[in-house]
């Protein structure tokens, strides 16, 4: 074996990686479907008192993570004479920097993706099929780790403050609304998302790679 075709093997299983995390982030944080089922279970948007209901909320946030590069994050509640905000200024800057994360995540996504389906092109075209099963069943073994490295971050409240910190993320106020939506109880539910489809992810590529390095059969 070449050592570049040893090097490829190394980038496939990192990409594997990275791509079973960073698409999942993706879709559950750019989607509504995750916020709403959270706003809906525990009714916390109607402790805000506003106007908003939940699919509203769910929808203004899941835009916000949508957006190209917005110059704040604000929701506002009319009130039939005025636009009120509900956020303030300290809540709206962490939501920046949340964004921030899940646009470098979706970066890493696109870039791991290329990686993978570029490397499968190249070693599928030189009958390396035996290498690409070890690369993935290695992928998929240090995946499966990331998964649960993740689900312990997000789930223990020390070491997700401590992991938003390095990102520039700031104390919330005692009278946070957005900690108010978004706590505990958010950051678990958003646990038990990311695991689940990260898991689908990963089933969804190890079946693709079978039916790409599966050899020939014989009898029919």
């Amino acid at each position: 074996m070449s050592r570049f075709k040893t090097i490829c093997s190394v980038i496939l299983v990192f990409s594997i990686v990275i791509v079973t995390l960073t698409l999942g982030q993706s879709l559950i944080f750019r989607l509504p479907d995750m916020y709403l089922f959270h706003f809906n279970d525990s009714r916390c948007v109607d402790k805000l008192y506003t106007s908003l209901t939940s699919t509203q909320m769910a929808d203004e946030i899941a835009g916000f993570m949508n957006s190209f590069r917005p110059e704040e994050f604000q929701v506002h509640d009319f009130t039939g004479y005025d636009e009120l905000p509900i956020f303030d200024s300290r809540d709206s800057y962490n939501m920046m920097v949340m964004k921030k994360m899940v646009d470098v995540s979706g970066i890493f996504c696109v870039i791991g993706l290329i990686l993978m389906i570029s490397i499968y092109i190249l070693l599928v075209r030189d009958e390396e099929t035996r290498l690409l099963r070890k690369s993935f069943l290695a992928g998929a073994a240090f995946s499966g780790a990331a998964i649960v490295l993740q689900a312990v971050i997000l789930s223990a409240s020390g070491l997700r403050s401590s992991y938003f910190r390095l990102w520039g993320v700031r104390q919330a106020a005692e009278d946070s609304k957005l900690e108010l939506i978004m706590g505990d109880d958010f950051w678990a539910v958003c646990t038990v998302f990311l695991t689940g489809i990260s898991l689908i992810i990963l089933a969804v590529l190890a079946y693709v790679n079978y039916r790409v390095t599966r050899p020939p059969r014989i009898f029919y």
